[in-house]
This record gives structure tokens, C-alpha cells and sequence, in this order.
């Protein structure tokens, strides 16, 4: 820290006090008072809360356009589920995979398929391989 800069009064805080400082910060406990200030509604967690809040409000609308075609897709697969379809891979347990699509069912991810390259052009929804390409496109 600059002394120079400080006045002849002040107590200059070192970069280990700092350290310590932000270390004590309960950062969980800062965002839900802040939610609650405003009356917000955030579930358990404030860090997912804002996460949530940082995706709905990107004006990415390639990103947006994939979240669309993935609510759809869920939304058709809850209907076979609610028909009373059952789906083996879902009763297995995940927790020993890191496979991302461990316990997605093939029918879930031909509906995403479908969504995704079946009519990408008239409702504007893109495939995969494009949303990738503008992502990287965007990102350089």
C-alpha cells in the first residue's frame, strides 16, 4: 500500500489483515440479507439464486435460443414420464459416474435432437455444432 497516499492520521491496513478480512466475509449469509432487504424469494442457496439471474438476464440470444429448445425438451419428456413411461436409466444412481448424460435417457436427447436440428431455421434455434461455433466466435 502506498503511504504516501495516506493521511498522516489513518492506520495503514497490510495485505495479510486483508486477506484475513475477506477470509471472515460470509458472503452466503451477505447475499440473503440483500435478498431479504428486497423481498426476494431465493430457495436455499443466494450464490445458485444469482447464477440463475446472471443466465435469464444474458442478451446472448444464441444461449437463450438453446435454453428455450432444453425447457422444451424437458417439458415433452415430463409428459411421457407423467403418462407413466419409465425410463430404466433414470433409477440408477449417478453418483459414481462422471458422465454428464449418466442417467438421460436416449428418448430425452432424440427430443433435444429434434428441437435443435429439425426446425432450427424458422424458429431461429440453432444445432449444436453452430451455437459452438458462435460461442468461440464470440468469445475471441
Amino acid at each position: 500500500m502506498n503511504d504516501s497516499v495516506l493521511s498522516t492520521t489513518s492506520l495503514a491496513i497490510g495485505e495479510e489483515d486483508v486477506i484475513l478480512l475477506i477470509r471472515d466475509l460470509d458472503i452466503e449469509a451477505i447475499n440473503s440479507e440483500v435478498f431479504k432487504l428486497y423481498g426476494i424469494n431465493y430457495g436455499l442457496d443466494t450464490t445458485l439464486a444469482l447464477r440463475k439471474v446472471q443466465v435469464l438476464e444474458a442478451e446472448d440470444e444464441v444461449f437463450q435460443n438453446y435454453l428455450e429448445c432444453l425447457k422444451e425438451a424437458h417439458d415433452r419428456f415430463l409428459s411421457y414420464i407423467f403418462q407413466g413411461n419409465v425410463f430404466g436409466k433414470m433409477q440408477q444412481n449417478p453418483m459414481h459416474s462422471t458422465d454428464l448424460q449418466f442417467g438421460v435417457p436416449w428418448e430425452f436427447n432424440a427430443i433435444l435432437d429434434e428441437l435443435l436440428d429439425g426446425n432450427g431455421t424458422a424458429t431461429g434455434i440453432v444445432n449444436e455444432e453452430e451455437y459452438k461455433m458462435q460461442m468461440n466466435l464470440s468469445m475471441s
